[in-house]
């Protein structure tokens, strides 16, 4: 049997052992809509899904760079498609390898989510007229 989505997303959270708030910063999803997807509340679609299980491993495995594969596959499949098409035989490795290079990504490191989440706590104290209290 196949699992919901949302079964999925609450595995890959209990896997990361991340908080809501340390998985939304990461995935850029908001907090309340992680927890709607992880309780059952909601189910993400499966490029959703499939997005925050990639991050998820890329995080756990310590990965510096990440990128969507979900979301870019087709873009890098027509250019090697493209490539192949129109460019001589023995150029096409280094061409596909900049087509690879082009896709975009984002750097997970633990310090960048780390201040992501203390950005969003301080706006949260900010819209909540919670003061700072914290020694420094």
């Amino acid at each position: 049997m196949q699992k919901i989505n949302s079964e999925r997303v609450r595995d890959a959270w209990k896997k990361s052992g991340l908080s809501y708030r340390e998985l939304s910063a990461l995935t850029k999803i908001p907090q309340n809509t992680l927890a709607c997807y992880i309780t059952g509340k909601r189910n993400p679609t499966d490029i959703t899904t499939n997005v925050i299980e990639e991050i998820v491993n890329a995080y756990l495995n310590d990965s510096s760079v990440y990128i969507n594969k979900t979301l870019y596959r087709d873009k890098f499949m027509e250019s090697v498609y493209r490539i192949c098409e129109i460019i001589p035989e023995e150029r096409q490795p280094i061409e596909i390898m900049k087509a690879f290079d082009a896709l975009p990504s984002v750097i997970i490191s633990t310090k960048d989510l780390k201040a992501s989440t203390d950005a969003q706590d301080g706006s949260e104290r900010a819209e909540t007229g919670i003061a700072d209290t914290t020694d420094e």
